[in-house]
């Protein structure tokens, strides 16, 4: 004889058994009760396996109470009480509180603020992630939303979808239905409530193109908190996070933590990342230790928190601009007159006296090549941003050759590719660093090569403080430093160098004056290729002088002190250098257009060779010193064995 579940075995087709939804509640209790929460209700056995019960959660006090957003929770009330399209879609930016306002609405349900309709409603948040693990068979990712489903189309209930875009194409195999088909058919019906929420990005991506699945929601936009309206809510959670931590949190906290985030990281949300910040810092000071002084959670500890974050230093800690224009000194020679003016274009900026809408300062850098004008970029970085570590530094100095950016695609790299080509979903070279470190020096090196539409680009980004990618995503440009350089008038700058500084019939030629001279025709060159509404933008145009012989010397003596300093470190080799090395690698001949550069190679070929070949041969070996002196003829190595002379061209 048959047993009664054998009778009609298509009528149990394609249905999960009773005896196995027993079964997975009885795991279910036990996995939850391990897990220290409460035990799945028989009533539900599928919501209680793969959903939350967030309104018991709220019933437990297990969440911390929920403030504000009463305007959006009244709209959701609102719509729940519709008689069609009554599934409320919350549509907004990650991190403005789209889930809190989900328990917000919990809290009130338990507390009795809302309708009698909605009185003794259970709100279940369905784990996508627990629904999908596991269903290795064909129909059994079907079987069980179909049971969720079911049991949410109980009066009771109201489900709730974070990150509904998820569904889409979820469970999705050969031959099967993912989950936002099968939700279709139970969201036209009466029975079923459903809370989503995701953001405008994934909206237009995934929802928005599925009309069908979009007409069954009802949007409800959840915008960022304003700086007042979050700053009253940390004012309301501060116990909580008192409580958590034993330590007390001043009102100076509360308010650096907004003014910080804001600053800081334009690119999140309030009210999530000043509580973000109030909660990272809190933890940091726990770690420190006990002492009576590390009870207390003041503004500094928020500043001090932001900035290991973000590995800089803030702008409010940053070196003041006669500091920077003095490490820019000790870095860059003969310049004197150019990095003046940029520690004054840097002062405005931490003085918060530039347009808060446009970046930090920019810069475009004018002169012949080899004068500084690249290494002057990578140094304003370094001083500006306060980078720690050498790896960390590169980081934040972002140079792009324009001569790589000279063709009209060429704009897509920096973009990224747009829709339906190759490439599209990786995005742009600046825009991923700039998201990644948003607090950078961005180099547009030789600007005059670049095709014209980069101008636009760059036209976007000195006006607004903003650039949008080719997936319609805007990336923050505000905290950077944009440095343009061009070599354009070079010519004209080495045929106008021959005469600076030099005897004339008149007395001495001034630099300055006659560089300005010249500024004014490179301008005017300049124009011909920019636009005009470009260059009137850049905060200040600088003019970089030639290297004098004196400028070359100072340089080749860095060099100098920097191998020394190589060498003691690495090889315990002490080092020590006559001036008159530095003067004869100055002295040595060059190209117009050399500049700077040929100090390295002199000094490469005329010093570090022979002092490489000598240790190799093992004349000069660890522990030893040795001291270099220059004469007319050449630079003489001599280490307490006889000497050996370096004659030009050996």
């Amino acid at each position: 004889m048959k047993k009664p579940s054998e009778k009609n075995p298509k009528k149990n087709a394609g249905k999960t058994p009773r005896s196995e939804m027993t079964k997975r509640s009885k795991t279910a209790r036990v996995t939850k009760l391990k897990g220290g929460a409460p035990a799945p209700q028989k009533k539900f056995p599928a919501l209680s396996f793969f959903c939350e019960n967030i309104t018991a959660r709220a019933h437990a006090h297990v969440r911390e109470p929920f403030y504000g957003r009463e305007k959006e929770i009244q709209r959701i009330v609102a719509t729940l009480l519709r008689k069609s399209k009554n599934n409320p879609l919350l549509i907004g930016e990650a991190g403005v509180g789209k889930t809190a306002i989900v328990h917000g609405l919990c809290q009130k349900i338990v507390q009795g603020d809302v309708p009698q309709e909605l009185a003794h409603k259970k709100v279940f948040a369905l784990d996508m992630g627990l629904l999908v693990a596991g269903s290795m068979f064909r129909g059994e990712f079907e079987a069980r939303l179909k049971d969720v489903i079911d049991e949410a189309s109980d009066n009771e209930v109201i489900l709730f979808i974070d990150e509904i875009h998820t569904i889409v194409g979820a469970g999705n195999a050969s031959g099967a239905l993912d989950a936002a088909n099968m939700l279709k058919p139970a969201l036209s019906r009466d029975g079923i409530r459903v809370i989503a929420a995701t953001t405008p990005e994934e909206y237009r991506r995934s929802i928005e193109k599925d009309v069908a699945l979009a007409r069954r929601f009802q949007p409800i936009m959840v915008r960022e908190e304003s700086e007042e309206n979050t700053l009253a809510l940390l004012e309301r959670v501060r116990p909580a996070y008192e409580h958590h931590h034993g330590l007390a949190i001043t009102q100076d906290a509360l308010a650096a933590a907004i003014r910080y985030s804001q600053k800081y990281q334009p690119h999140r949300r309030f009210p999530d990342k000043a509580l973000d910040l109030i909660d990272e810092a809190a933890s940091r000071l726990r770690a420190r230790g006990t002492r009576q002084d590390d009870k207390t959670l003041e503004g500094t500890d928020i500043k001090d928190t932001i900035s290991e974050i973000l590995g800089i230093e803030t702008l409010d800690d940053a070196a003041p601009s006669r500091d920077i224009a003095d490490i820019l000194n000790t870095k860059i020679i003969g310049q004197k007159e150019v990095i003046a003016k940029i520690g004054q274009v840097v002062t405005r900026a931490r003085a918060g006296l530039t347009p808060s809408h446009r970046p930090l300062a920019s810069f475009l850098f004018l002169g012949p090549s080899g004068v500084g004008k690249t290494q002057t970029a990578k140094e304003l970085a370094f001083a500006v941003f306060g980078e720690r570590s050498p790896h960390h530094a590169l980081g934040n100095f972002i140079r792009l050759d324009m001569s790589e950016f000279s063709e009209p695609h060429s704009i897509s790299r920096l973009i990224g590719a747009p829709p339906g080509y190759i490439g599209y979903e990786e995005g742009g070279y600046l825009t991923e660093k700039i998201k990644r470190n948003p607090y950078s020096l961005v180099l547009f090196d030789e600007i005059e090569k670049a095709h014209p539409q980069i101008f636009n680009i760059l036209l976007s980004i000195l006006d607004e403080g903003m650039l949008t990618s080719a997936n319609s995503e805007h990336v923050n440009f505000k905290n950077t430093i944009i440095v343009l350089t061009s070599n354009i008038g070079t010519e004209e700058f080495n045929r106008k160098a021959m005469g600076f500084g030099r005897n004339s019939s008149d007395g001495i030629v001034p630099l300055e004056t006659e560089y300005c001279a010249v500024k004014k025709n490179v301008l005017s060159s300049l124009k011909e290729i920019m636009r005009p509404e470009l260059i009137n933008r850049i905060d200040h145009i600088a003019t970089f002088l030639p290297l004098t012989d004196d400028s070359l010397c100072e340089i080749a003596a860095l060099h100098l002190d920097a191998l020394a300093e190589k060498l003691k470190k690495e090889k315990n080799i002490a080092i020590t250098f006559s001036p008159s090395v530095a003067r004869y690698i100055a002295a040595l001949p060059r190209g117009e257009n050399e500049g700077a550069r040929i100090v390295a190679r002199a000094i490469a070929e005329h010093v570090e060779f022979p002092l490489a070949s000598q240790i190799v041969a093992g004349t000069l070996r660890f522990g030893n010193s040795t001291h270099l002196t220059a004469d007319t003829h050449g630079i003489t190595i001599g280490h307490g064995k006889p000497t050996a002379k370096i004659l030009d061209g050996e």
